[in-house]
């Protein structure tokens, strides 16, 4: 039952992608943050990353993951020494102390939208082949 509706929720992250009203349904639901046409790029630029002209934004938005994923590992280990240092104590600032860091690791993913693109991600060998006039734009001969 569970994986049923795992599997509604795909499917409509999957159809927002190309329905601007469930995109924005989406948005509003604060389960995205960037606009549809930017994710629409980020993944075209995923999936033809072996394109010479795409090599340099792949780099970026794997560099933009790493950033967000250190972030991530820095909160998860104050969270930790938080606990170790004050248990369950209220936090410096007032807030619930390891609780309040643990949930902000969690929560706090400035890209957590190009984590997600994952999702529909196709292998190589179902990906359909670039129309020529597009491989041409991404070769660097016409820049």
């Amino acid at each position: 039952k569970m994986q049923l509706e795992n599997l509604k929720v795909t499917e409509y992250t999957f159809l927002s992608l190309f329905d601007k009203d469930k995109h924005d349904e989406v948005v509003e639901a604060g389960k995205r943050k960037l606009s549809q046409k930017a994710i629409l790029n980020a993944l075209f630029i995923l999936l033809y990353r072996d394109e010479p002209m795409l090599a340099l934004p792949h780099r970026m938005i794997s560099l933009l993951m790493d950033i967000d994923e250190n972030f991530t590992t820095w909160r998860y280990r104050h969270a930790l020494m938080a606990q170790r240092m004050l248990g369950t104590k209220i936090g410096t600032g007032g807030s619930s102390g390891h609780e309040y860091l643990k949930k902000a690791a969690d929560t706090n993913k400035a890209f957590k939208d190009l984590f997600n693109l994952s999702t529909y991600i196709l292998p190589k060998s179902l990906l359909p082949q670039l129309p020529e006039h597009v491989k041409k734009q991404l070769n660097f001969q016409n820049v």
